[in-house]
């Protein structure tokens, strides 16, 4: 990931955002099924939403690295 985030190309994604929004809807309904504090996964997930709101859903998850 570091590679793609250094040379600014986030191509062929092995881990879609669409994919990494998925993953997370799910591991937030598990950690409230629990009785976990989903926070920090509540936050990266209206992150990553947003950026397939955007129109990033199959870009690479590092595309949305600073």
């Amino acid at each position: 990931m570091t590679e793609r985030v250094e040379t600014g190309e986030h191509g062929q994604a092995d881990a879609p955002v669409s994919s990494v929004a998925a993953s997370l809807r799910h591991l937030i309904a598990t950690s409230r099924d629990v009785g976990a504090d989903a926070g920090a996964l509540e936050a990266f997930a209206r992150i990553v939403e947003k950026a397939v709101a955007d129109g990033h859903g199959a870009h690479e998850i590092s595309a949305l690295a600073p």
